[in-house]
């Protein structure tokens, strides 16, 4: 590990030693910038400033069992405080664990982490704080903008050779990094953002649909044969090597556009970026095109969660409802939100970036055309999504009838289960379950029937939630409300899971579906997880 070495050791680590005379750690001051940390029975930790004064390094022995004399070094940001004494009280507990060579339950690392922590944080800190007065200037005023947009330092930072390219390549980067946080947003997230070839297989994609003769094909197969009709345009093979963090950096403004060119109104979006907004969903801003600036909070959590909500579902072109999110107004935006809650029975929050994203994606699976407000889109999502379900239940009663019974489970549940678990006896009793919890569960009836599922309402200190146990004892799935995660969920899956344990290791003779039924025996890994 690199470490500057300036100056003697001083006074105030021997000062705060004989404060704490009777910690089982020690702290040995060597030379101006490294700090050695022993104690009793524990693994000798080298903390210094390192990476050229651009970072701190941390240094053991013994990281891994296996080779108790591999050194481990690991390296942070000048902001990283958090994870950088984490990885001391970590690096000190590696001699206790391998003196106990067996089994440590799951509960004690992290609270020894935190013992340890307390144990060594006074002192450990205030070393920290005279070394920051140490460390570069430029790292420091680049890292601190960064860290304060993401909470985290990418390793680019604690690059010396990073700082000197930049400044002779780019020659505003490590301004601009200083100076906007959305600038630090993207370096971070540079994975997040489609690479170069990827901007221009878009780009040719696009003007392929475009052009006349597409369109010529188009209305000659709809003429002809009543269908629709597409290209895939393959990707070629890049020609050279990937670009580096400074080469894509050079136009970080771009990497937020659709087309890779930035534009008036994203630009003032970025330069005054309003904070709230995870830095993990900024980057989808590139899945669409700004008609405005956007400097309110919500307005912008809204349009990141529907770009996000584009990229999942793979979206090539900009959606028949684009213009209704990136124009909502955040007291629309609430409003939708809270309907939505209300309908889903879950405690949606437009404060918390999950729940927006969640909102999105529920007014996306309306595909019907709207020209009012998100409002007004969020009442015909919801319209739609109860058709949707009220449909497939009529259809799953037409085809196995209503009152046919599911399979019952091989073992009894237990007495202490009986209140808050109830077993779903009949088809209507499954179709009912997902009207009322809103999912996908009555098209598990088939499941259900032949045996290879057991399904579940658990209702326990005022929440729900639906629970399908496999045929071999093991909980598949197990949500509240619109697949949220709730107590009630975690509780049930808890539970049955532990009452599943006393299932036969054979499948059941019901799951063996009978021919000519129209049932459909599935065996499914026990360990696959899905949604309702």
């Amino acid at each position: 590990m690199e470490l500057i070495d300036a100056r003697p050791a001083n006074a105030p680590i021997d000062a705060l030693q004989s404060a704490h005379a009777r910690s089982r750690y020690r702290f040995e001051e060597v030379g101006a910038n490294t700090l050695l940390i022993k104690g009793e029975g524990r693994t000798t930790v080298t903390v210094g400033l390192a990476c050229a004064g651009r970072g701190f390094g941390v240094e053991y022995t013994g990281a891994r069992p296996s080779d108790p004399e591999e050194t481990e070094v690991n390296y942070f940001g000048l902001f990283d405080y958090h994870r950088l004494s984490q990885e001391v009280a970590h690096g000190l507990m590696g001699e206790w664990y391998r003196r106990r060579d067996g089994y440590v339950p799951h509960w004690l690392p992290p609270w020894l982490g935190r013992r340890t922590g307390t144990a060594i944080g006074k002192r450990l800190h205030s070393w920290y704080k005279r070394q920051l007065a140490l460390a570069s200037p430029e790292a420091f005023r680049v890292q601190g903008t960064v860290f304060a947009a993401t909470l985290t330092t990418p390793g680019d930072l604690l690059d010396p050779g990073f700082y000197a390219t930049s400044r002779s390549e780019a020659p505003y980067l490590l301004e601009d990094l200083a100076n906007h946080r959305a600038a630090g947003i993207a370096l971070v997230n540079l994975h997040r953002f489609p690479k170069p070839a990827e901007v221009e297989h878009r780009q040719a994609y696009e003007e392929m649909r475009r052009s006349a003769e597409y369109t010529t094909l188009a209305e000659m197969v709809e003429q002809r044969y009543g269908a629709s009709v597409d290209v895939l345009l393959r990707m070629p093979t890049p020609r050279r090597e990937a670009a580096t963090a400074i080469e894509r950096m050079q136009n970080w403004r771009g990497l937020f556009s659709l087309t890779g060119k930035s534009y008036r109104s994203l630009d003032r979006t970025l330069t005054n970026l309003p904070g709230g907004v995870p830095h993990t969903l900024v980057p989808y801003l590139h899945r669409v095109r700004l008609e405005a600036p956007i400097t309110k909070r919500l307005r912008l959590l809204m349009a990141c969660a529907y770009g996000r909500t584009l990229a999942d579902r793979d979206f090539l072109e900009p959606d028949l409802h684009e213009r209704i999110f990136l124009s909502a107004a955040p007291d629309r935006i609430v409003r939708a939100v809270r309907l939505i809650s209300e309908h889903t029975r879950n405690e949606l929050s437009p404060r918390r970036a999950r729940d927006v994203i969640f909102a999105a994606n529920f007014m996306l699976d309306c595909r019907e055309a709207h020209h009012g407000n998100i409002v007004g889109l969020a009442e015909k999502a919801i319209a739609w999504h109860r058709n949707e379900m009220r449909s497939q239940a009529e259809r799953i009663v037409a085809e196995l009838g209503g009152a046919r019974e599911t399979t019952k489970p091989p073992v009894p549940l237990p007495a202490k289960l009986a209140e808050a678990v109830t077993f779903l006896e009949t088809v209507k009793d499954v179709c009912e379950e997902g009207a009322r919890m809103n999912n996908c569960v009555a098209s598990y009836a088939r499941e259900a029937v032949n045996g290879s599922s057991y399904l579940f309402h658990v209702s326990r200190g005022g929440e729900e939630a639906t629970v399908e146990v496999g045929w071999d004892g093991h909980v598949r799935q197990a949500a509240g409300p619109s697949n949220r995660a709730n107590a009630a969920a975690r509780w049930g899956r808890r539970e049955l899971e532990r009452w599943g344990h006393g299932f036969p290791s054979e499948a059941p003779e019901a799951f063996r579906a009978t021919p000519g039924d129209g049932l459909t025996a599935v065996a499914r890994d026990p360990d696959e997880v899905g949604d309702f």
